[in-house]
């Protein structure tokens, strides 16, 4: 018997920007069991260390690079292609989950567009609630330079990537849909009242 696919809330917004403890305050009050999914799981912990941050081959992966003169510091998250294909299978894996009837709540940070047309390809059948987590900068770069299991480099990431999400805002697409024209439809009138970052 083929069964109903769960409902996906993708939580969207920077680095300490709150995404994490909603989505477990989420868990603690659904009925159901509610999964949580994101880029923190598949940067932090499935990549390879060394295709992450300063490892010998993060250009291939997610690198954290220093913005030489940046003041306040800056740091740059570059993504190689292990890194995209990496998303990509964030992006499956939710889909995958959610099809089996899974409900899920994923954490994630669209600083790459192309992140985000990927999910429209993926996720375009199934039940997606796009949210956009904000708060003021100042907020979440007190909040990344006040936990200690982000290593130092990334605290000029926060900064970065406000203005890498600003440029990913435009959440319609005005050429030629990524997915079916349902799922297009559903996700434009979504982003209207929702950008991505801020």
């Amino acid at each position: 018997m083929q069964r109903k696919p769960g409902t996906i809330i993708l939580l969207n917004g920077v680095g300490s920007a709150g995404k994490t403890s909603i989505a477990t305050a989420l868990q603690a009050i659904f009925d159901a069991p509610l999964l949580l999914m994101g880029m923190d799981l598949f940067i932090g912990s499935i990549a390879p260390r060394r295709y992450v941050a300063d490892g010998d081959r993060a250009a291939e992966g997610v690198a954290f690079v220093a913005i030489e003169g940046a003041d306040p510091p800056e740091t740059a998250l570059r993504t190689g292609p292990f890194g995209h294909v990496l998303m990509a299978g964030l992006h499956q894996t939710v889909a995958t989950l959610a099809a089996m009837g899974h409900n899920l709540v994923v954490d994630h940070v669209f600083w790459e567009r192309r992140w985000l047309d990927d999910c429209a390809v993926a996720l375009y059948d199934l039940p997606v609630l796009f949210v956009g987590v904000h708060c003021p900068l100042a907020v979440a770069e007190a909040r990344v330079y006040a936990r200690a299991d982000r290593p130092p480099i990334l605290r000029g990431a926060v900064r970065w990537s406000s203005r890498a999400c600003t440029r990913t805002r435009s959440m319609t697409w005005r050429s030629r849909p990524p997915a079916p024209r349902r799922w297009s439809a559903r996700c434009r009138s979504s982003a209207t009242s929702m950008p991505a970052c801020r």
